[in-house]
């Protein structure tokens, strides 16, 4: 058995090629599931962005946030401060993983990988989560609108699947 590196092993996640907003009406029947798939897939740069922005505020000694940020990286910069300057180092670690992690989901999410939204989705529900605990009403009504525009992508990568 030879491993093709285009194609999942799992025949109902196969990738659709990459994917580019700017095709034309006319260039494929799929034309708007492409647009979708490739807006969704791009949530995930916009979610790392930005989470970097507010990486970059807290260094800096803000006390605002940018609410399209992660969660996680709000309650990670609050709790590094009280263990010194090896928490800080470790959140900040945490965090770049956290934003190359969404950048490599969006790059997938992109070449039309099912599996990579679907799992962006999962970490950022889980990012909601963590939201909802801090009891931040604003940031979590953001979870609720990207994620609403990761499931129109998800949802157009599998019917550019289905043919």
């Amino acid at each position: 058995m030879s491993l093709n590196p285009n194609r999942s092993p799992l025949p109902d996640l196969a990738p659709v090629g990459p994917v580019s907003a700017d095709a034309p009406p006319s260039a494929s029947p799929h034309a708007e599931d492409r647009a979708h798939l490739a807006r969704g897939a791009s949530w995930f740069y916009w979610l790392a962005g930005l989470s970097l922005v507010n990486t970059i505020l807290s260094a800096s000694g803000a006390s605002v946030v940018m609410i399209f940020g992660l969660g996680a990286s709000i309650l990670m910069n609050g709790v590094a401060a009280a263990f010194g300057p090896v928490g800080v180092m470790l959140s900040y670690s945490l965090e770049f993983l956290m934003l190359v992690f969404y950048c490599v989901m969006g790059a997938l999410a992109h070449r039309g990988h099912g599996w990579a939204f679907a799992l962006g989705m999962l970490a950022y529900v889980g990012d909601a989560v963590i939201t909802l605990f801090l009891q931040d009403w604003l940031i979590l009504a953001v979870h609720g609108y990207v994620l609403f525009h990761l499931w129109r992508g998800f949802r157009a990568c599998r019917a550019m699947q289905k043919g």
